[in-house]
């Protein structure tokens, strides 16, 4: 063999192995409340499409170790908590440590709900509900909450 020959060879031959030596890609970082900031235990990061999922800890710290063949690749990550608006963040991981903090906010919504067995509901519903549009508050002509609900 001369000695070009061997050269190309070593240098085929040493290609894969520099390859492989990539460290797999992570992603990690920190799960709060975005109207505190203060960190959220038990929040769960998750992506499907690879069916993995991590939980935050009491510091609010989550890590996900994804596949060597991640890398390149979009993949949608899901932050979800009872009580909290999840998130969606879509990403291409990269060789190493890849960083994403989420903040999630608060959902409160307010339900009002009043109602009886007045004539004319129907005695079917398992619930003795009737809903009142604004239209017949309105012309009902009452300005107590006691007087409308009658």
């Amino acid at each position: 063999m001369n000695p070009r020959s061997v050269v190309f060879l070593t240098l085929l031959l040493a290609a894969p192995l520099a390859v492989s030596a990539q460290p797999a890609p992570t992603l990690e970082g920190v799960v709060t409340t975005r109207d505190d900031g203060l960190s959220l235990p038990g929040a769960i990061v998750a992506i499907e499409s690879l069916t993995l999922s991590a939980t935050t800890g009491a510091d609010g710290h989550y890590s996900l170790a994804l596949p060597a063949d991640a890398v390149g690749q979009s993949y949608e990550v899901k932050v979800t908590s009872a009580g909290l608006v999840p998130r969606t963040w879509t990403f291409r991981p990269e060789a190493g440590t890849t960083t994403q903090n989420f903040a999630l906010s608060l959902t409160f919504q307010e339900e009002i709900t009043v109602g009886s067995r007045a004539v004319g509901v129907e005695a079917e519903k398992a619930v003795p509900v009737d809903i009142l549009t604004a239209r017949q508050i309105e012309t009902g002509g009452y300005t107590e909450t006691a007087q409308i609900i009658q």
